[in-house]
């Protein structure tokens, strides 16, 4: 002051007052933002993850529906460039089987020609062994149409599967005992016998076509390596699935299972159990 009073000014910090009606939007907008953000990358990502799934579940001998080319433009590409290639693929499995069934048809004709002319020959044990490598050779072929012509999805596709399978047990151990386990949605046949087994790193190999472990490549078993196979194939088409697995004790278990059956499903009341039958 003029007087030499002094003169004390005091300065209060701002204060920002928000009513309480706009800390409450606020908090809104930032929930429908963060929401709104998670639905968008759900919305990219979700092709992305179709497609992962899609090549996941890939199998030649599956057929399914093809991929929505929807989303970005990169995943679209690459939706679109997936379905041409399973196209391809399937294309492919169709002309190999048609291939092998035209083959396995038209050398039927000659090998019965050849068995008839086998039957003149003087020598009994020279026409004996041409009349077993003739008849061995009329069963691989035999094998081979079947096998081609699964993919017509035969009558009654679960009795197909089954024979095969105790076929194939009858074949390797002599016996087969069969196992029923029932649970809630779900029902798991079980084909079990006591023969050499198979080896684990050969358990995947011996579903495709025409592959034999080496101790089936005798006469004695006769084995075609189109058994399991076959029944590979027919699986899908039952909405089954096939697994083997070594048995404890030895042997081989084969199941087929519908539903949400486990791997191994652990017997209970509702199985059913058939005595051995020997071949």
């Amino acid at each position: 002051m003029r007087d030499g009073t002094p003169l004390w000014v005091q300065v209060a910090e701002p204060r920002l007052r928000l009513s309480p009606w706009v800390l409450g939007a606020l908090g809104l907008q930032a929930v429908a933002l963060a929401a709104l953000c998670w639905w968008a990358v759900r919305q990219v990502t979700r092709p992305l993850t179709q497609l992962a799934r899609a090549v996941d579940g890939l199998q030649p001998d599956q057929r399914a529906a093809p991929l929505p080319e929807a989303g970005p433009r990169e995943v679209a590409q690459a939706a679109a460039a997936f379905n041409q290639m399973r196209q391809r693929i399937d294309a492919h499995g169709a002309e190999r089987l048609q291939m092998l069934a035209a083959i396995s048809h038209d050398l039927q004709t000659p090998i019965t020609r050849m068995r008839l002319r086998a039957e003149l020959l003087a020598d009994p044990a020279l026409r004996d062994k041409l009349q077993a490598d003739l008849g061995q050779m009329q069963h691989l072929v035999a094998q081979g149409l079947a096998y081609a012509r699964t993919d017509q999805a035969p009558h009654e596709p679960e009795a197909r599967m089954l024979g095969n399978l105790v076929d194939n047990a009858l074949k390797f151990g002599g016996a087969a005992e069969l196992v029923l386990n029932a649970a809630p949605g779900a029902v798991e046949l079980q084909v079990l016998d006591r023969g050499p087994g198979i080896p684990p790193d050969e358990l995947a190999r011996v579903l495709q076509p025409f592959y034999r472990i080496e101790g089936s490549r005798n006469r004695s078993t006769g084995g075609t390596g189109l058994g399991l196979a076959i029944v590979q194939q027919l699986a899908p088409a039952c909405r089954a699935q096939l697994s083997l697995a070594p048995r404890p004790g030895g042997g081989l278990v084969a199941s087929l299972r519908w539903g949400d059956a486990p791997a191994a499903v652990t017997p209970h009341a509702g199985q059913t159990r058939w005595p051995d039958t020997g071949s």
